[in-house]
């Protein structure tokens, strides 16, 4: 496994990792043969330090650049808004993370699905390779799923947190400049909440979800009840930094925009591979929200949006799109940017508390 450390505090949350965390000795050569950096990383990296040498050659900024923190934030966002084909080259750089997140999604969704339809359970890890560091991205296996699952009625919570990052060089101070270590520079994070219910519940939430998205069920409100309930997921609940009321009308407001037949049918394709399909004592239903969050000094360049999106994992391990990550402007009060900062806040709350990758009893 990784080692767990407690990372960087992105507008007064922290959170834990599971990551390496390089050092100013001789973890880089580690790094830099185990690890090696995306020639787009290296790019927008060499780039920026191009730009910033030519501009910023005073003692005082070199510093800020060596010891990072804000100030080199800022920097790198004045960096962005002064070169149109380092924003191209980030969001592709996105692009392929998200890709990669998709990859380790689903097979962590294949090895679920025969423990569950075969009882073939599984230590396998998958690593993330690249960027500066070495994550645990799951590790999914009999010792770490709750007692009776996944034969008895219930409903499990599950979070992931991929981090958007560019591998970077942080050098030693301004006389010794080579002194540097390799690390990261955290832009956003993808952050996956995993709801999975077992038995007849599965068969009743499904029941409810084909209501919530009717005009019916999102006028009335029921729909904003009923996710805010996903949502706050019994004792693991109470821990929202927002008016979860607010996001999850956030959330249905993006809904009532698309069409309803798509989202149910989507709905019921989920439901119909692990539920309808599947033998007595096997049958349950796996859905996830998936939130884009771009930390705010970065999407003050304009260049990300955050989101949420909602999806279904089959029990072939391929995921069905009930509503694709579509960006949001503001709702009820709150800006698009500051919803994302709230479910992320939940989401780490549940990773330090309880670990991400593992399935807690809701």
């Amino acid at each position: 496994m990784g080692i767990t450390l407690y990372g960087p505090v992105e507008n007064g949350i922290s959170y834990k990792s599971n990551q390496i965390k390089t050092s100013p000795d001789a973890n880089t050569k580690f790094m830099n043969s185990y690890l090696p950096k995306s020639n787009l990383s290296s790019s927008i990296e060499d780039s920026f330090l191009n730009w910033y040498y030519k501009s910023h050659t005073n003692h005082s900024s070199y510093q800020t650049l060596s010891h990072g923190g804000n100030s080199l934030k800022s920097l790198f966002s004045e960096f962005l808004m002064s070169n149109q084909n380092a924003q191209v080259q980030l969001k592709q750089l996105t692009q392929n993370e998200k890709s990669h997140f998709k990859l380790i999604d689903r097979n962590v969704a294949i090895n679920l699905s025969r423990q569950i339809q075969y009882n073939q359970g599984s230590n396998t890890s998958y690593h993330v390779k690249g960027k500066g560091i070495a994550a645990i991205a799951s590790h999914i296996s009999p010792a770490t799923l709750p007692g009776n699952f996944p034969k008895s009625t219930g409903e499990y919570v599950m979070v992931t947190v991929n981090y958007f990052s560019i591998s970077w060089w942080y050098p030693g101070p301004w006389y010794a400049p080579w002194q540097g270590y390799w690390g990261q520079l955290n832009y956003g994070e993808q952050d996956n909440y995993n709801i999975l219910w077992f038995g007849s519940l599965a068969q009743t939430n499904y029941n409810n979800l084909e209501f919530y998205f009717t005009i019916g069920g999102l006028l009335g409100g029921a729909a904003v009840s009923g996710i805010a309930g996903y949502l706050t997921a019994g004792a693991i609940g109470g821990s929202w930094g927002g008016p979860i009321g607010v996001i999850a009308g956030a959330i249905v407001g993006v809904a009532i925009g698309l069409t309803l037949y798509q989202i149910t049918n989507a709905i019921t394709i989920t439901y119909e591979s692990t539920y309808a399909n599947e033998p007595s004592g096997q049958k349950y239903m796996w859905i996830y929200m998936q939130n884009d969050y771009y930390y705010p000094w970065i999407t003050v360049v304009g260049t990300f949006a955050s989101s949420i999106g909602w999806y279904g994992h089959l029990s072939n391990g391929n995921s069905c799109t009930i509503w694709p990550n579509i960006a949001w402007g503001a709702y009820g009060g709150l800006t698009g940017v500051t919803i994302s900062a709230y479910f992320s806040s939940y989401t780490n709350y549940i990773t330090n508390n309880y670990g991400q990758n593992v399935w807690i009893s809701a």
